[in-house]
């Protein structure tokens, strides 16, 4: 009964989706490298969802991902670390790849942080530095001035 069922479900599938091109799978597979916005977790689910279709078989396909994760990363030094890995399976590919990209993304913000901070630090000083204490006595000095009647000698006020 199992495998009338599982046969039935291929030919619909078959029916329903269509011949597949296992060439022209494995051309988009293997053309397949990771965009400039995206992390390395939707690049591999992209990856696997690809293999899917290119009819490897299920031991060829883990070494095939693996090898297009270091061929398609977008990150030159991580991939230069993939290639210095030696026995390199794709459980330790994907490792190294969060490992990287966690790294970065926390220097992102260590460095984003640095410069708020580093930013404030300026404000502060660059109002520390005002001559708060001269200014007030220069208006302390103007207001007096201004309160002060021009002294007139006796012989003026005669004239």
């Amino acid at each position: 009964m199992r495998k009338t069922l599982s046969k039935i479900i291929e030919k619909f599938d078959e029916f329903a989706i269509g011949e597949v091109n296992e060439t022209y799978e494995r051309y988009v597979f293997n053309g397949r490298n990771q965009g400039q916005d995206e992390s390395i977790d939707t690049y591999i689910a992209a990856l696997r969802s690809l293999v899917k279709t290119c009819g490897f078989c299920a031991c060829l396909a883990d070494s095939l991902i693996r090898d297009r994760i270091v061929l398609g990363v977008k990150n030159n030094n991580l991939r230069k670390r993939l290639l210095q890995e030696r026995n390199l399976d794709l459980k330790k590919c994907i490792d190294l790849c969060r490992s990287s990209e966690a790294a970065s993304s926390h220097l992102k913000s260590i460095s984003e942080g640095t410069n708020d901070a580093s930013h404030e630090v300026n404000r502060i000083n660059e109002h520390a530095k005002k001559p708060r204490g001269s200014q007030r006595m220069v208006g302390i000095q103007e207001k007096s001035h201004q309160k002060r009647k021009p002294v007139t000698s006796a012989a003026e006020t005669t004239l």
